[in-house]
């Protein structure tokens, strides 16, 4: 109940703070605010919603690693490349007289009808850094 207690408290929604405070994805879509009405689950927000220091260094936290993966992301693994193939003037599938089949081209504009986002696995490296007292 801690764990997602602090995750409510910067901001997290529900069934978000659910799933990483290590409670059952299906859990978390069924049911995302069972833990809202235990008055002792309230009682921790509360308190820790009054603490703005801590608070504010959560939040800087989780936004400074969510900028850090941004910028390290490798954004081609967001694209692919899709065969598409050759059409003649008249619609048809163009075929390659020397080996009998369809030619195929590679088109970057092609719309995939089964895109998926997998992201990469990375080591993640932590940097700190001082923004100052008035941020």
């Amino acid at each position: 109940m801690e764990a997602y207690a602090r995750e409510r408290v910067t901001g997290i929604s529900p069934a978000q703070a659910l799933v990483n405070a290590g409670y059952a994805k299906s859990i978390a879509e069924a049911r995302p605010k069972f833990l809202e009405k235990n008055a002792a689950v309230k009682a921790r927000i509360v308190y820790l919603a009054g603490d703005d220091q801590e608070l504010l260094k959560a939040k800087r936290a989780r936004l400074e690693v969510f900028l850090w993966d941004a910028l390290a992301v490798d954004r081609a693994s967001f694209y692919e490349m899709i065969d598409t193939p050759i059409r003649a003037k008249n619609g048809d599938i163009a075929i390659d007289p020397a080996t009998g089949k369809p030619s195929w081209q590679q088109d970057p504009t092609a719309v995939c009808s089964n895109a998926t986002f997998r992201p990469r696995a990375t080591n993640r490296l932590t940097f700190t850094f001082s923004i100052g007292t008035d941020f």
